[in-house]
């Protein structure tokens, strides 16, 4: 009888599973798995936390595959790609618009989340922004890592983003050397908020620039295991490219055999965080922390005139361009002494105005340590600096990541077809998030380990598979349903759609005799 059983079970999965329709998912939101596996489908709409509080931890999923509503644990899931909703690559008109759209300042935060808006109001303690995906939302200043202004007169290039390295002229050879995430620069990809990132020893990446008489660089690299190790050199000669790079353990400035040292680089070092300046007036580079306090200042240097441009070579495991700005610098800057370990206010022209910056009413101004308060004009702006900020990782946090590179980190409150709600660690209030060119929603929060592999059923379809089980009705051999890793309840298959399934050998081994 057990044998009779075991071979009308594997008839009734073949006969399921013969074919495969021709169906393409690559236009599809798709919903994948710790375990690996995925299915293509539409996010659904999660109850209303004041009813069902155990709703944030649930995922609710429709698929074509199947008839039913799948309700899934969200701790077995890794991530949703939002892949139906694709940027094609701008020109710089558009991506001017679109960067003026959603605000004027870029925001990051200590906890990681990177987003961009407009500051129209504040407090002591917050600032209110605005921005059109998510509304109105108030911001601790505590909270706050960066705040810059993204449509800085004098901005050059922001080499913070993968696509800014494209080559607005690439010919049919580039176009055979491309890497496979589609760039021509191989053994690179867009990291975590679209930022250029290589785990490749001996890769580089370049920016064909012209520099200008002054101009000044925010840079920022990164890397996970250890000490980062690079090249930053302002050309692609490195002989004759005045250049920033590691050595052992120091970190040191080389043009030719001209050699100076900037910092001892400690073993707990991750990333660097240094602005440089240049004057061609006088052929001095500077170098300078994150508070502004001068590391180096090297004078009868100049940068390369031929193969001019940014180029960045990864000494180490892994490198992330966090932050790549470059300015052109007014000719004069006026001389300040400025304490850099206090709230500071840089504006466009070279001016710093000590102390903390306030909004009210579009109306921008600088209030001291003592009280006294100065004027500015908010859009010329440069950067806000709060001295002290660190970066620190927020446990149980999932990430929506945009394809503008915006990340915005929280715990889930409710889940909608068109918006996520996320209680964050810089808002006391929960934001409300348009799904709107959302490139991913990453659920999984902790560092991926290995699962001993269960005696799961298996289904295959065109784009993927998924593991389950296969569930007999009771009453009806004939009809089977299926039960995805962390659903609970199994779902009838649809009509539609005929996927092949592979039974557990162990599963079949342990059928029972119907009665």
């Amino acid at each position: 009888m057990l044998q009779y059983l075991r071979n009308i079970s594997i008839i009734l999965i073949i006969l399921t599973g013969t074919w495969f329709p021709t169906v393409t998912h690559a236009q599809e939101t798709v919903l994948f798995w710790k375990n690996g596996d995925s299915l293509p489908g539409k996010l659904l709409e999660t109850r209303d936390p004041e009813i069902d509080p155990t709703s944030a931890k649930k995922i609710h999923w429709a698929s074509g595959y199947f008839a039913d509503e799948l309700v899934l644990d969200v701790n077995v899931l890794d991530s949703i790609v939002f892949s139906s909703r694709k940027k094609t690559t701008p020109n710089a008109l558009t991506e001017k618009r679109t960067a003026s759209a959603s605000g004027t300042f870029r925001v990051g935060t200590v906890a990681g989340d990177i987003w961009t808006a407009d500051i129209i109001d504040s407090d002591e303690n917050t600032f209110l922004f605005y921005n059109k995906r998510y509304g109105k939302f108030r911001v601790k200043r505590e909270a706050i890592y960066m705040l810059e202004n993204q449509e800085h007169a004098s901005l050059i290039f922001d080499g913070s983003q993968l696509t800014a390295w494209q080559s607005t002229k690439e010919n049919v050879l580039n176009r055979l050397r491309q890497s496979d995430d589609g760039n021509q620069h191989a053994g690179w990809r867009s990291e975590r908020g679209g930022h250029p990132y290589t785990n490749k020893a001996k890769t580089s990446i370049f920016k064909p620039l012209s520099w200008p008489k002054h101009f000044e660089i925010d840079l920022e690299l990164a890397s996970t295991t250890r000490p980062p190790g690079f090249v930053f050199a302002l050309g692609k000669n490195l002989y004759e490219a005045l250049r920033l790079e590691t050595w052992v353990n120091e970190l040191v400035v080389v043009q030719g055999t001209l050699f100076e040292p900037v910092l001892t680089i400690k073993p707990n070092r991750r990333s660097f965080r240094l602005r440089l300046t240049y004057s061609q007036d006088t052929n001095t580079l500077k170098v300078f922390d994150l508070n502004d306090n001068l590391l180096l200042k090297l004078e009868e240097v100049q940068p390369t005139v031929e193969a001019a441009g940014l180029y960045i070579y990864n000494r180490g495991e892994d490198l992330t361009i966090q932050r790549l700005r470059i300015y052109k610098r007014p000719a004069a800057v006026k001389d300040q002494t400025v304490d850099f370990s206090k709230p500071r206010v840089h504006m466009m022209n070279g001016e710093i105005h000590p102390g903390k910056l306030f909004v009210e009413q579009n109306r921008a101004y600088v209030r001291d340590t003592a009280g006294t308060r100065q004027n500015i004009e908010l859009k010329q702006i440069d950067r806000v600096v709060q001295p002290g900020r660190t970066l620190t990782t927020v446990g149980g946090y999932r990430a929506l990541t945009y394809i503008d590179g915006t990340v915005i980190q929280g715990k889930i409150v409710q889940l909608n077809r068109e918006s996520i709600v996320l209680q964050t660690a810089f808002s006391d209030e929960p934001i409300t998030c348009s799904l709107n060119e959302a490139a991913n929603l990453r659920l999984e929060t902790k560092a991926k380990t290995k699962i001993p592999v269960k005696d799961y059923d298996k289904m295959f379809y065109p784009s993927g598979s998924l593991r389950g089980h296969v569930i007999f009705d009771s009453e009806d051999a004939s009809q089977i349903r299926w039960q995805p890793v962390g659903a609970s309840e199994p779902v009838r298959f649809a009509n539609t759609l005929s996927p092949r399934i592979e039974r557990h050998n162990k599963r079949v081994s342990r059928l029972q005799p119907f009665d």
